[in-house]
C-alpha cells in the first residue's frame, strides 16, 4: 500500500509547485474515495485537493486503485500510468520542447562520469579503512 498524496508530492521535482489538479473518476474496484468531487482544482484549492487525495491505495500489481488525475506544474503535466499492472505517476512536458539527442547523451555521459568518480573515491576510502583495520588487528608484540 502507498499514500496517493505522498506519491504525488514525491513525483514533483525539487522546487516544482503544483498549479492545478484535474481529478477524474476513481479507477479502482474499491471506490472508498469516490466521494471526491471530480473537477479542476486551482490556486488555493490545490492544497484542499491534495488533502482529499491523502489516502492509501494499492500501487502494486492489479488495476489502479486511485483517482485518475492530471497534475499541472509550470513545465510538466503529471498523470497516472498503469504498466504491466503496476501504478505510477509519470510526466510529460507541458509545452512542446526541442530535445536534442546529442545534448541529452552528453548530459547522461557527464552524469555517468560523475558517478564513476564518486565510485572511485568510495573505493579508495574503503581500501584505506580496510588497511587501517588490518593494522589494528595485528597482534601487538
Amino acid at each position: 500500500m502507498s499514500n496517493f498524496k505522498r506519491d504525488i508530492v514525491n513525483a514533483m521535482e525539487l522546487g516544482e509547485s503544483i498549479e492545478a489538479i484535474q481529478v477524474m473518476e476513481h479507477m479502482g474496484y474499491e471506490a472508498e474515495q469516490a466521494h471526491i468531487t471530480e473537477g479542476i482544482y486551482e490556486g488555493q484549492q490545490v492544497k484542499r485537493c491534495l488533502d482529499l487525495l491523502d489516502y492509501e491505495y494499492n500501487d502494486g500489481y492489479g488495476s489502479a486503485n486511485c483517482h485518475r488525475v492530471y497534475i499541472f506544474t509550470k513545465t510538466k503535466v503529471h498523470y497516472i500510468n498503469e504498466y504491466d499492472g503496476s501504478t505510477q505517476i509519470c510526466c510529460v512536458p507541458r509545452h512542446p520542447e526541442v530535445v536534442n539527442p546529442r545534448t541529452r547523451m552528453a548530459f547522461l555521459e557527464a552524469r555517468l562520469e560523475e558517478a564513476h568518480m564518486i565510485s572511485d573515491e568510495l573505493k579508495d576510502k574503503l581500501e584505506r579503512r580496510e588497511n587501517e583495520l588490518t593494522i589494528l588487528r595485528k597482534p601487538q608484540a
